[in-house]
């Protein structure tokens, strides 16, 4: 896959639009970074209405129903999707601040869960904080004593 173009932009705009239980779309990773090379994939991430995603109508999953209609219609797999409602708090914070929105039905919705996004990253910073530090310790003991 090459760079993003504003033909995929408005194909999943689109998209998004017949979709009622998805409330906002956005483009984030290399792609937004312009970065993005002939190997770059498409990082797509989807905030959706979970009460009106019914089991029986997507029995695979909402993500799986996503990906494959988004893989037709881009006429690529190369392309990376997560439900923004499932993942961690820190990868919200990362879409949410570094990404782009492409689609959004409800200003209102997509702003409230960005604001809760954001609150739940803020109370993890410290942890991540604790985290990070014992990561960077562990790390420079394994490589000093392989470089001995």
């Amino acid at each position: 896959m090459s760079v993003f173009t504003e033909d995929q932009r408005q194909k999943i705009v689109a998209f998004c639009q017949n979709q009622p239980a998805v409330t906002a779309a956005y483009l984030f990773g290399s792609q937004v970074k312009g970065n993005a090379g002939p190997l770059s994939d498409i990082d797509l991430a989807f905030l959706v209405e979970p009460t009106l995603i019914s089991q029986r109508t997507y029995p695979y999953g909402y993500r799986a129903f996503l990906l494959t209609e988004l893989i037709s219609i881009l006429k690529s797999t190369e392309i990376d999707l997560i439900i923004l409602n499932e993942v961690p708090p820190l990868l919200q914070f990362q879409v949410i601040y570094h990404g782009e929105v492409l689609f959004s039905r409800s200003d209102k919705k997509r702003l409230a869960f960005h604001v809760k996004a954001f609150n739940e990253y803020q109370d993890m910073r410290p942890l991540l904080a604790v985290q990070h530090k014992y990561m960077v310790e562990r790390l420079n003991r394994r490589f000093t004593r392989e470089a001995e």
